[in-house]
């Protein structure tokens, strides 16, 4: 909510894929040090953990968003909002359904967040495959 905004006005001066990139690289370090907190972790350890959760997506939305965006032709534009839009809310509903699953099945917590550690990952380094493309494409 905090970060957003800037990021969005930030995308407009630097490079959005590495902006994004940025913001994947802190989620997934701060679900990695969730999943690495013990039982015994106070609130503070893990407030500052998930502060860094919510710096990194927030960092990571807004760029991607206008990378999205911004590579259709103004005329399909409604439709590309629709299905990005679309696409974020399946996301975000087959995630906390698969994370539900996991824990029902007893997975522990922590697996659950490497899991989720090793999904950014993986978005991470897709993220990083558009980076000679948008490079190119702003000079």
């Amino acid at each position: 909510m905090l970060v957003g905004p800037l990021a969005g006005r930030l995308a407009d001066r630097v490079n959005p894929t590495l902006l994004a990139s940025l913001g994947l690289t802190l989620l997934m370090v701060g679900l990695a040090a969730l999943a690495r907190l013990d039982a015994e972790a106070g609130v503070v350890e893990v407030l500052w953990r998930m502060a860094l959760c919510g710096l990194g997506f927030g960092l990571f939305q807004p760029p991607n968003n206008r990378e999205l965006i911004g590579n259709v032709p103004a005329a399909r534009s409604a439709n590309a909002s629709g299905a990005m839009s679309t696409s974020r809310t399946v996301g975000q509903s087959l995630g906390v359904a698969l994370v539900g699953a996991f824990l029902a099945a007893g997975v522990a917590v922590q697996a659950t967040l490497w899991l989720g550690a090793l999904t950014t990952l993986a978005a991470l380094l897709f993220s990083l495959l558009r980076v000679p493309l948008a490079t190119a494409r702003d000079e």
